[in-house]
């Protein structure tokens, strides 16, 4: 397998390919796959597909970051090497990718959210409510250290 990801890396590096897609295509080959749940290959098919026709925004978004999550955190389990593979990949397209609908314009004027309109989105959120004030505590400090880019640190406490 680490073969396979060696070959991927290289062919990305000397073709400037899409190296998410290389991974992907490697990955829906090796042992890792075949050791997926029967649901999680499909979500491994499905990013397989949403990288060839570059939505993988797109398809985040309809799957849901938690269960991506959940899948990273089980291809971690088989093979460490591949999800930190694939969790960097992932960021990278997630990062560069636009939707079509996005115009250069939309782009240019898009802010980023700021801090304090998403503490108030959480706080207003009724789920947030009924937390215990310690777990209100907990998630305002996830939010303010994953705006500073800082959240791994505090989830490994």
């Amino acid at each position: 397998m680490k073969i396979l990801i060696g070959l991927a890396v290289l062919s990305f590096v000397m073709c400037q390919t899409d190296h998410l897609l290389l991974l992907l295509k490697a990955m829906h080959a090796s042992h890792s796959y075949q050791a997926l749940p029967p649901e999680e290959k499909v979500i491994a098919a499905e990013l397989l597909a949403a990288a060839e026709v570059d939505q993988i925004t797109h398809y985040v978004d309809q799957l849901g970051f938690v269960k991506l999550l959940q899948f990273l955190d089980h291809v971690n389990k088989i093979n460490a090497t591949e999800a930190h593979l694939l969790e960097r990949y992932l960021e990278q397209e997630l990062n560069q990718e636009i939707r079509p609908q996005t115009t250069l314009r939309k782009i240019e004027t898009m802010e980023k959210r700021d801090l304090q309109t998403v503490l108030k989105t959480l706080q207003a959120n009724p789920a947030y409510q009924n937390l215990t004030q310690s777990d209100k505590d907990l998630m305002e400090e996830l939010v303010t250290t994953a705006e500073r880019g800082r959240l791994t640190p505090v989830v490994l406490k």
